[in-house]
């Protein structure tokens, strides 16, 4: 703690400075929760003698703690602030002038059917304005078509359920935007190749002590060790009941390591950790 503090009367008859460059560019597009949202944000941090955490502000807003969120989330997308935790929630506000970022339009009416099928795919909360901009965002930056979204949606859906959040329906969508997997028909391929390989990946996760569903992740990461590196799945299994701690990264550092060593089978791997093991013969 500072040894110097302003008192409560002093900070309450004070001021808080808010960029006229908001005011022209972003307050006019934004909604009154999303300005009271960014105000009261830049009021703490002026003030840092508050200790508000998201509760604490969402009771002084008289606004829920997914609103808060909501409007944070919004202002993230304008680069205006950077979420960087979500336990603890926690932001930072960005300089605007630095940013120069414009707030993002779309025509409704373009995304209306998608947006319509969307939420009877997560039909336990309301999407809000916001998560739907998000998605929009996205495929307009990577030209990802509705379908192939509506596909990676409901993907998402039946491997964490309805209360997937949707930071992780975007980060697929990125991934497959970025891999250039953009149309319904190459979702669907996508998709069918990670099912074929879903009982392999089930094994390596089981291995490692995971006991979660496998992920595309997990299949990018299997297509890397096979595909690119030339791993059998016995070692890659032996591997992972080698690597208890750390989830499916560490086991992709790990490989990476064996690699580089050129450690191939399990024999291999084997004898540079100092292991002993019995390999038995296959069955004919």
């Amino acid at each position: 703690m500072s040894v110097c503090r302003y008192s409560k009367e002093y900070t309450a008859s004070s001021h808080t400075s808010l960029d006229n460059l908001f005011i022209y560019e972003y307050l006019p597009e934004a909604t009154g929760n999303a300005v009271k949202v960014y105000t009261y944000g830049l009021f703490l941090c002026q003030n840092q003698d508050f200790d508000i955490d998201l509760k604490m502000m969402a009771e002084n807003l008289k606004l829920s703690e997914s609103e808060i969120k909501d409007a944070f989330t919004y202002w993230e997308e304008f680069e205006l602030v950077n979420i960087i935790s979500t336990d603890p929630f926690t932001v930072t506000y960005l300089p605007l002038r630095q940013t120069g970022s414009k707030p993002r339009k779309f025509k409704p009416e373009k995304y209306a059917g998608f947006t319509q099928s969307v939420q009877e795919i997560i039909p336990s909360r309301m999407i809000s304005t916001n998560e739907y901009s998000e998605y929009f965002y996205v495929m307009e930056h990577f030209g990802i078509k509705p379908e192939a979204m509506l596909m990676i949606v409901k993907y998402c859906v039946d491997i964490k359920g309805n209360d997937v959040g949707y930071r992780y329906i975007l980060a697929v969508a990125k991934d497959f935007g970025a891999r250039k997997i953009l149309t319904a028909e190459q979702v669907e391929k996508e998709l069918s190749s990670y099912i074929l390989r879903t009982a392999e990946i089930e094994k390596i996760l089981s291995a490692m002590g995971i006991k979660r569903k496998p992920e595309i992740e997990d299949l990018n990461l299997l297509n890397k060790w096979t595909k690119e590196l030339n791993y059998e799945l016995d070692a890659i299994i032996f591997a992972a009941s080698k690597t208890k701690k750390g989830g499916i990264q560490k086991l992709d550092k790990f490989i990476l390591e064996l690699y580089s060593l050129k450690c191939f089978t399990q024999k291999e791997i084997a004898a540079r950790i100092g292991y002993p093991v019995v390999l038995r013969p296959a069955f004919t």
